[in-house]
């Protein structure tokens, strides 16, 4: 009685990580893209500097390292990915904290210089009533109280 459901069900679960892998597959290869593409900018400033220096070679072995490891990154799979993770984080939990927050901070980053600006050109937009001026706020308070209490001033009194 339950059958079609559950072959709707799993039909469903099917696609769905069907899906799931082919959005992180394709986000795994954007990301081993731009990481290939921070290496080769790393070989081109190691060219514009002199090919004796240490300088240079400390640059040439950076960008051949993040190219290894855009590599790595485009070969594994979700799985292989997530049991790296696992283990890293079981074997340095205070290094997988760092990483996490560290890359918490660097997306939160990507993300504010992601963000539409607004137009500088356009004309400034009439003030709320909570851009106000502290002074045009005592007064407007000062309006109001004389409103609710006529005859009485919000000004405090001096006391002796």
């Amino acid at each position: 009685m339950n059958a079609p459901r559950d072959d709707i069900a799993a039909e469903l679960i099917a696609a769905v990580r069907d899906n799931a892998t082919l959005l992180f597959e394709e986000q795994r290869d954007r990301a081993a893209g731009e990481i290939a593409a921070f290496g080769e900018v790393l070989r081109g400033s190691a060219r514009s500097l002199s090919e004796d220096g240490a300088v240079a070679q400390y640059t040439i072995e950076a960008a051949r390292r993040i190219d290894a490891f855009a590599g790595e990154l485009r070969a594994r799979s979700w799985g292989e990915l997530v049991g790296d993770i696992e283990d890293f984080a079981k074997s340095s939990p205070l290094g997988f904290l760092a990483a996490a927050i560290g890359a918490g901070l660097v997306a939160g980053r990507l993300l504010a210089l992601s963000a539409p600006r607004p137009d500088e050109t356009a004309p400034p937009q009439p003030a709320s009533r909570h851009d106000k001026p502290l002074a045009a706020a005592a007064r407007d308070n000062e309006a109001a109280i004389a409103e609710i209490y006529p005859g009485r001033s919000a000004a405090p009194r001096e006391t002796l």
